[in-house]
């Protein structure tokens, strides 16, 4: 099942991380970012004026554009489980979600 969005479709409605797919991203550590055959996270912005903008498409190691498509952050995995493998300790999504 893939919950990915195009980014030419639709842009998140609030700011925060997000993964998003962006194959010609080549930022690298230098950066601070990793990309993963084209995966990785970006902080959605959205300006005072409006204007919204992924944080890998602005700045000094922008590519504008490469963000093709995009997904919520999954949930942070379960950090405790009982003696049957079941979740007793739920955890929120990450913070801006």
């Amino acid at each position: 099942m893939s919950n990915w969005i195009k980014a030419t479709d639709r842009l998140p409605d609030k700011p925060g991380w997000y993964l998003v797919y962006a194959p010609t991203y080549s930022g690298g550590s230098s950066s601070g970012l990793e990309c993963i055959d084209g995966v990785m996270f970006s902080k959605f912005k959205i300006a005072k004026n409006g204007n919204k903008s992924w944080s890998i498409e602005t700045g000094y190691y922008s590519r504008p554009g490469c963000v093709k498509f995009w997904m919520p952050m999954p949930e942070t995995p379960c950090a405790e489980c009982d003696s049957s493998g079941k979740c007793v300790l739920k955890w929120k999504k990450q913070a801006g979600q």
